[in-house]
């Protein structure tokens, strides 16, 4: 699939064969706020994933048209935007950016999401549990929590008169350690979160184009030349020659 057909699509990755964009992330109005520092730093232009995505976006262009010997018309028309096709007319799909992995503990696919009292996904926006502990990093990726743990479990003495109402015992149990507190799921669902990929392209003898990564891909070259400085211009002309 792609502008040319020449990325593969892969059966285990984040290919999704009815998304309309060649790659995508949430393309939320965070998406390049969080990204930002892990970006390449040299890069002469950054595509803002917010217009319906980083590949193939949106763009004016100035349109020149005579119509008759003497009058030009001149406008500004919007350009791309419009989905990689395949032969039958169809789109191509595409592939949609994310940083945490499908599992046989957490597939989205499937549906398939496990639950155990000692388990939780290593792929959630932190927050204070309710036993006062924070279990994972992440910060602004999109992941709503799916799991919660409980305060912890207390027994009191070998005695099942229990004066909290709060406070659950397990004495015996064949599901784990629960003393600490046990975690269930929540009404969140799976998502990808928050991402962004860049690119660079490579020409069949090994040389690149530019000297910078770009968030756009298989895209026209016209597109492309746009958005680079011009000193950067003249190196693209240059190692495109040698393509």
């Amino acid at each position: 699939m792609g502008f040319d057909c020449r990325v593969p699509i892969c059966e285990q990755g984040y290919y999704e064969k009815d998304q309309p964009q060649f790659v995508k992330g949430a393309n939320d109005n965070l998406e390049l706020d969080v990204f930002q520092k892990f970006l390449t730093k040299n890069t002469s232009y950054r595509l803002d994933p917010r217009a319906g995505g980083y590949s193939n976006p949106t763009y004016y262009a100035p349109i020149e048209k005579f119509i008759n010997r003497t009058h030009m018309m001149r406008s500004i028309q919007q350009r791309g935007g419009e989905s990689y096709l395949r032969n039958d007319g169809s789109i191509q799909g595409g592939y949609e950016c994310s940083i945490r992995a499908v599992t046989e503990w957490e597939n989205y696919r499937s549906g398939n999401m496990f639950e155990h009292p000692n388990f939780y996904s290593r792929y959630m926006d932190s927050k204070i549990e309710t036993d006062g502990l924070a279990y994972t990093h992440w910060t602004e990726m999109g992941w709503d929590p799916m799991y919660e743990k409980s305060s912890p479990l207390e027994m009191y003495e070998t005695s099942l008169n229990v004066t909290n109402d709060n406070a659950r015992v397990f004495i015996y149990t064949d599901e784990g350690f629960r003393r600490k507190g046990e975690w269930s799921r929540t009404l969140s669902n799976w998502t990808k979160g928050r991402c962004i990929m860049e690119f660079q392209r490579v020409c069949d003898n090994g040389i690149a184009p530019t000297d910078v990564l770009t968030q756009i891909v298989n895209e026209s070259m016209s597109i492309t030349m746009s958005l680079v400085q011009d000193t950067d211009l003249v190196r693209f002309h240059a190692n495109l020659a040698q393509c």
